[in-house]
This record gives structure tokens, C-alpha cells and sequence, in this order.
């Protein structure tokens, strides 16, 4: 394959995986109900706006060049080696806070599991 139809297509599965992370992140942070799917643009706005993921102003660039790559890669545009490491940096970012935010998420609802048993586990003893 030649190396820039590799770039392509690694950016194109970056810039895939990524968008599905920021939807995870915004669905366990954000009580949204969207409706429609966010667009790729949207979603980098939603993310830095809403602070969803912490990040310093060049990740802020970063985060924002992201959206430029992928009018790249939808347009079959040339892609830059420096595009797909920005797109690496930024994923990496995306999923740290997503394994955080689900290892929340599990715990909550373990919690919540465990307090749900102990009410049944009482009623049954106790009577309503």
C-alpha cells in the first residue's frame, strides 16, 4: 500500500475511534438528550466547552486541529505523518478520561446494586 493511502487510512480509523470516545464521554458526563448525532465539530465543542476532558491550551489545539484532519480524510485530502501523531496524542487523552469515567460509572452502580440489596434484604426480614 502506498504511504499515503496508509495515512489515510490510519487516520481515518484514529479520527473513527476517537469520535466514538468523545460520544461515551459525553453520554456518562453530560444528562443530554440528544437527539440527533452531534456532528464531529460538535462534539470537540462540546467536550472543550464543557470541560469534559481537562486539557491545557495546546491540547486545546490539538483537540481543535482534529477537526481539520478530518475534513482532510473525508475530502481524501493529503494526510501528514503530524496528523496522525496529533490524532494518536489526542485519542490517547480521549481514552484515559473514558477508562476513568467508567471505572466511576461501574462503582456507582455497584453502590447503587449493593444498596438495592440490602433494602430488599431488609424488607424481606422486617416486613414494608
Amino acid at each position: 500500500m502506498k504511504p499515503q493511502r496508509e495515512h489515510s487510512v490510519r487516520a481515518y480509523e484514529l479520527l473513527y475511534d476517537l469520535e466514538h470516545t468523545l460520544k461515551k464521554i459525553i453520554h456518562l458526563t453530560l444528562p443530554l438528550q440528544i437527539k440527533q448525532d452531534p456532528t464531529y465539530s460538535n462534539l470537540v465543542n462540546i467536550i472543550i466547552l464543557n470541560n469534559l476532558i481537562p486539557l491545557n491550551q495546546d491540547e486545546i489545539r490539538h483537540f481543535t486541529h482534529t477537526k481539520i484532519t478530518r475534513n482532510h480524510v473525508c475530502h481524501m485530502r493529503p494526510i501528514m505523518i503530524e496528523d496522525i501523531d496529533n490524532l494518536r496524542k489526542v485519542y490517547s487523552l480521549a481514552e484515559n478520561v473514558l477508562v476513568r469515567l467508567e471505572q466511576k460509572d461501574e462503582m456507582r452502580n455497584a453502590t447503587r446494586k449493593q444498596a438495592y440489596r440490602k433494602r430488599v434484604d431488609n424488607e424481606r426480614r422486617f416486613g414494608s
